[in-house]
């Protein structure tokens, strides 16, 4: 004896209405995904800096107290940082995006690295030339030891030569 299938019996006189629309569980995490990001981008950014946002006093302590984190305090960073974007939930992130510019800090940075990269490519296949053409656009560099990793890199890229280039490009850009 199978189970008996149900039938739904709409009376007449009730009216259609659509139902309300349920947000998903996406939707309602991305407010706390933005604040999350947010709490990263002003971690990274210096007091000064901080100074130019518009941001509640009690968002500024917060970020603070995560630069008074020693580095090798993992657990304490994690929970500073989930406080830090809980503060941040109650914040204007419009406001602080047009604050940044409208491009985060860390947008801005890996936009850098990916110059530096296509320097160090441009360093390794070509020669003096435009080492010294690098070097006029970020004159703190120190052309000696660039020259040598660069060297270094045509005949055997390893990755610790190539780490050690990369590092010297971007202490002369000064990132």
């Amino acid at each position: 004896m199978g189970k008996k299938d149900f039938e739904w019996v709409r009376d007449a006189e009730e009216p259609v209405t659509a139902s309300p629309v349920r947000r998903s569980r996406r939707e309602k995490k991305q407010p706390a995904g933005d604040a999350d990001e947010f709490a990263e981008i002003l971690i990274a950014m210096t007091p000064s800096q901080l100074d130019a946002l518009p941001l509640s006093e009690e968002s500024r302590r917060e970020v603070r107290a995560m630069h008074a984190i020693k580095s090798g305090a993992h657990g304490a960073r994690r929970r500073q940082l989930l406080r830090l974007g809980s503060v941040l939930r109650g914040e204007d992130h419009d406001a602080i995006r047009a604050a940044l510019g409208g491009e985060s800090g860390s947008s801005a940075r890996d936009a850098d690295l990916e110059q530096i990269v296509r320097w160090r490519t441009r360093v390794i296949e070509g020669g003096d030339d435009v080492i010294q053409a690098f070097l006029e656009a970020h004159p703190a560099g120190d052309r000696q030891r660039i020259r040598q990793l660069a060297n270094k890199m045509r005949k055997s890229a390893t990755p610790r030569t190539n780490k050690a280039l990369m590092s010297a490009l971007r202490e002369a850009a000064g990132l």
